[in-house]
């Protein structure tokens, strides 16, 4: 994006600033998802020496939940349009289950393995 400039009476053109482009915007939130991503299995190997792994992925979720439906509504978004509610609830219970096993794995392996495996979890489903 360039934006017109006024120095001494002549319109000069500034170059384009690359932290403020769209791409500049997606390859910083894409980092950013990564080195969350990336920290959060130490982080559930150090929350499971002191909480159950189900009160741990209750707890996650809740506080995630709630902090999802306040960003929503103070976006003026919340808005429920469900249309196969089965299909739903069907996802919801696997993704559940999932990180269930996850979590109550983790406090039997390494850190890094929790996360190959993870990661390998898309190529065995396909």
């Amino acid at each position: 994006m360039l934006w017109a400039v006024y120095w001494k009476g002549k319109e000069t053109r500034a170059l384009p600033n690359p932290l403020l482009s769209r791409k500049g915007k997606a390859v910083f939130l894409t980092i950013m998802a990564g080195v969350l991503w990336g920290t959060s299995f130490p982080i559930i190997k150090i929350g499971l020496s002191s909480i159950d792994p189900f009160a741990f992925v209750f707890w996650r979720f809740f506080v995630s939940s709630v902090a999802l439906v306040i960003v929503m509504l103070l976006l003026g978004k919340l808005q429920f349009k469900i249309t196969d509610k089965k299909l739903l609830v069907l996802l919801g219970i696997a993704n559940g289950t999932g990180y269930l096993l996850q979590y109550a794995a983790m406090g039997n392996t390494s850190v890094a393995k929790a996360a190959l495996f993870i990661n390998l979890s898309s190529l065995i489903g396909s």
